[in-house]
């Protein structure tokens, strides 16, 4: 399928609202820019980076004290 965007003022590239939308992008994901001859490759980056950023941003807040009183609660100490 063909996307069609706009390059701005700045030069920035912003990505069509479906594109995003069909690749099942979030704010903050990376997406990976290669150039082929005259083409422009966009790839969405499943890299360890955004599963990373999104398990930071989970996690945030959970404190290893946390996380042994439930284990303590589970096994019944």
């Amino acid at each position: 399928m063909t996307y069609h965007a706009e390059l701005s003022a700045d030069g920035s590239l912003p990505l069509p609202e479906e594109l995003v939308r069909a690749l099942g992008l979030m704010p903050g994901d990376r997406v990976s820019v290669d150039r082929s001859g005259s083409a422009i490759v966009v790839r969405r980056d499943d890299g360890r980076d955004a599963a990373i950023d999104r398990l930071r941003e989970t996690m945030k807040g959970y404190s290893v004290d946390r996380f042994l009183a439930e284990r303590r609660a589970d096994w019944g100490e």
